[in-house]
């Protein structure tokens, strides 16, 4: 899945997973582990020694087996030689642990892998983070194998002593890469065109993008991330709880994993007071830093979606 906005010619990291349905381990649902076989093993070895062999302008610095993919790392810390790229990397690799898999575990011919791959251009800084989320995206699967309706229910997640009411996909939260959506109606079409182009960018690379929503400019961001199927955040201000007509745009996203809707949560009988604007950027702000937030989730049995809609998110032209 190329991005189409980053330059593959230059050095960079990037996070390769490749499809591999159960042939390199076995995944144990009840002890929440891959334990790894003796040719999921081999392909390790292959990626760890022959890439960087056959091309000696990249290192691989991180490998993991999940219980459906096969996730690497690849630094490429030269520019490639002519008529070399990504792609054949990957044909490479492919190419060696397919051998490895004939003869002794399937017919010749028989594809280890899926076809394709997803790559993630990632930033140095983000690296350890981004290691940490491919290390818990056993946990991610798990959850999910155990609660398959977990992104259409209500939930509360608790963020730095803060109680949400959640519904959508928590691990959103995970992922390191965050932006702030925050724009005025007030400031001048360039200048937003300009900082959006930051958005969109962060979004294309798998980031989260985190808004209240509560300008028109900022509603149109998220409306625009939905028709993209990009990573978001709502916050909201009141702890109503979200109500959608099901297979509207917010319910399809949650289901997906695309969005998670933040409300947040009282105690007090007459609700909660609205955010002033400077409080509300700052928890936007808090919410988008660039490590993981540290959260808590319960989890929720009710459904978050009946037939009543609120007002929709609006388009900004």
């Amino acid at each position: 899945m190329k991005k189409n906005h980053h330059d593959y010619s230059e050095p960079g990291l990037f996070w390769i997973a490749i499809e591999s349905g159960d042939a390199l381990g076995l995944f144990d649902k009840e002890l929440c582990e891959v334990m790894v076989s003796q040719l999921g093993q081999e392909v390790c070895r292959i990626a760890q020694k022959r890439l960087p062999t056959r091309y000696p302008n990249l290192s691989i610095p991180y490998i993991n087996i999940a219980p459906t993919a096969l996730n690497i790392i690849v630094s490429v810390e030269k520019p490639f030689r002519e008529g070399e790229h990504l792609g054949k990397v990957i044909t490479s690799l492919r190419k060696w642990c397919n051998k490895a898999y004939w003869g002794q575990y399937a017919y010749h011919g028989e594809q280890l892998f899926g076809k394709g791959y997803r790559d993630q251009p990632l930033a140095e800084a983000h690296l350890g983070a981004w290691i940490d989320y491919i290390d818990k995206e056993l946990q991610r699967f798990w959850m999910h194998a155990r609660y398959p309706e977990l992104n259409t229910t209500i939930n509360t997640v608790s963020i730095s002593g803060q109680d949400f009411m959640a519904v959508g996909s928590p691990f959103l939260l995970d992922i390191p890469y965050k932006e702030a959506v925050i724009a005025s109606d007030a400031e001048s079409t360039a200048s937003f065109k300009q900082i959006f182009s930051r958005w969109a960018e962060c979004a294309q690379n798998g980031g989260v993008l985190v808004s209240a929503a509560t300008t028109n400019r900022e509603r149109w961001v998220m409306t625009e991330g939905m028709k993209n199927e990009w990573n978001l955040v709502w916050v909201c201000q009141t702890d109503h709880a979200p109500r959608y007509i099901r297979h509207a745009s917010p319910h399809v996203a949650c289901k997906a994993g695309k969005l998670l809707i933040l409300s947040r949560l009282h105690e007090a009988e007459d609700g909660i007071p609205s955010l002033p604007h400077e409080s509300m950027v700052r928890l936007i702000e808090s919410l988008a830093q660039a490590a993981p937030c540290e959260y808590s989730l319960t989890i929720g049995q009710d459904s978050g979606f009946v037939s009543v809609p609120p007002k929709q998110l609006i388009t900004y032209e």
